[in-house]
């Protein structure tokens, strides 16, 4: 029962993991907008609002990147689980399909940026 107890207790981190790397991301992408916004009165030159894009592009393509590999190691672990704790499968492999649609997404959200 106590691995169990610890099954559900790793699954639910698992499935929070996203949640807690998107709020990561969104601060490290606004944080550097509000300082750069704060120092330019009329909202900056085009020079600098294109930089700044330019940097927010980058952030968001490595950031995607990462989630995608991540959400690839979830899917793995709970194609995993499914198999070691059978009484949970149905609930390991929809956490692996969610998983990888998420990381799916996060692919083609760093391709389409990249060019």
């Amino acid at each position: 029962m106590a691995r169990l107890d610890r099954s559900g207790a790793a699954l639910r981190r698992t499935e929070q993991a996203p949640d807690r790397e998107q709020q990561q991301v969104d601060r490290e992408v606004i944080e550097p907008l509000r300082d750069w916004e704060s120092s330019h009165d009329d909202g900056g030159s085009m020079p600098a609002l294109a930089a700044a894009a330019e940097r927010l592009r980058t952030q968001l393509i490595a950031a995607a990147r990462e989630l995608s590999e991540v959400q690839d190691l979830i899917a793995a672990r709970g194609d995993r689980l499914a198999t070691q704790d059978p009484e949970n499968e149905e609930e390991h492999r929809h956490l692996a399909e969610s998983a990888r649609t998420t990381a799916q997404w996060a692919r083609d959200t760093a391709h389409r940026f990249s060019h």
